[in-house]
């Protein structure tokens, strides 16, 4: 799933910058941070002012004082600000919105309690001025869905274009990241970093993989051995451990409030354990993200599920439990 993680080292104990290690590409986490800039910006993006955006800028507006009235299923006057197409397209009294015209927009007339109506949201206490001023703004600009000057949806939904390579005839390339790591280095007046030690290269990467500090005895064989491919044998192994399957299971486990708990009242069994040892070995065999997430939101709903697929499913029950009798 994730068998690109040996490339990326985050632990970079507090040093200012680590250059490339190996052909792994092993940077530290200041260095990963300037080579994934040019990965997800467009150069004239990061020169442009963005224009505000619904879903960056209104609609956390709208979930904080106007979704109780004008959700999916209480849409108040036939008003649903649940997406921006709803938004735009408006309730019974018509469109909420006239794009470029905040003067015009319904939407945010009934916001300020214009034309004789009750001031938005009714029963509630009014929307900040910096509030209003934002949605004025948008409504200015275009009223965009998207979080850019070109108007693209949310990131999620964009298409990812690959980026074209800095061209480098550095020695201290070792792969393509390095490339544009040292591009960014060389914008900023910066110099990479020379080589780690060894026994600080084998601490890095063990924390970062498995989740633990190398063994005396893991560190003394990897200092001994002086082949080339001495690092990448330490990668092969630590990848190889079911303790990186547990290291990359912590994160997802935190997403989805694992416990092994009923959150409420009494404690007794969950058997979520269970779930959570599915997670584990999903990541040890690398199984695919497309995979990963179906079976965990509906394993049972496949065709021929195994019992494994309904353990997945257990994703859904990291939820507190009331085991009260009535």
């Amino acid at each position: 799933m994730l068998n690109a993680m040996a490339n990326l080292l985050r632990n970079c104990d507090n040093e200012k910058m680590v250059g490339s290690l190996n052909k792994y590409g092993i940077l530290a986490s200041r260095t990963i941070l300037l080579a994934l800039l040019p990965l997800g910006l467009n150069a004239n993006a990061t020169q442009t002012q963005s224009k505000l955006s619904f879903s960056e800028s209104i609609q956390p507006i709208i979930k904080a004082h106007c979704i109780q009235c004008h959700g999916d299923k209480n849409a108040s006057g036939g008003l649903t600000l649940t997406s921006y197409q709803s938004t735009l397209r408006g309730g019974v009294s018509g469109p909420a919105l006239v794009k470029s015209q905040s003067a015009k927009s319904p939407f945010l007339r009934r916001i300020e309690g214009l034309d004789g109506k009750p001031r938005m949201p009714m029963g509630f206490a009014p929307l900040s001025a910096q509030d209003v001023q934002t949605i004025r703004d948008w409504i200015d600009q275009g009223a965009i869905e998207g979080s850019t000057t070109s108007g693209r949806k949310h990131w999620a939904y964009v298409t990812p274009v690959k980026p074209i390579v800095p061209k480098s005839k550095s020695v201290w390339i070792k792969n393509p990241i390095d490339n544009f790591v040292l591009a960014t280095l060389k914008k900023n007046g910066l110099k990479p970093s020379s080589e780690a030690e060894r026994t600080t290269l084998i601490r890095r990467l063990t924390i970062d993989l498995n989740g633990l500090t190398p063994t005396p005895s893991e560190v003394d064989a990897y200092l001994s051995d002086k082949s080339p491919g001495a690092y990448e044998k330490v990668v092969d192994r630590l990848l190889a451990s079911p303790h990186f399957g547990e290291r990359l299971a912590l994160p997802w486990l935190d997403a989805a409030r694992y416990a092994d708990s009923n959150g409420f009242q009494m404690d007794g069994d969950t058997y979520q354990y269970v779930w959570r040892d599915w997670v584990v070995k999903a990541f040890n065999d690398n199984m695919p993200y497309d995979e990963f997430t179906i079976k965990q939101l509906a394993g049972d709903l496949i065709s021929n599920p195994t019992q494994d697929d309904i353990v997945a499913t257990a994703f859904n029950r990291n939820h507190m439990l009331n085991n009260e009798g009535g």
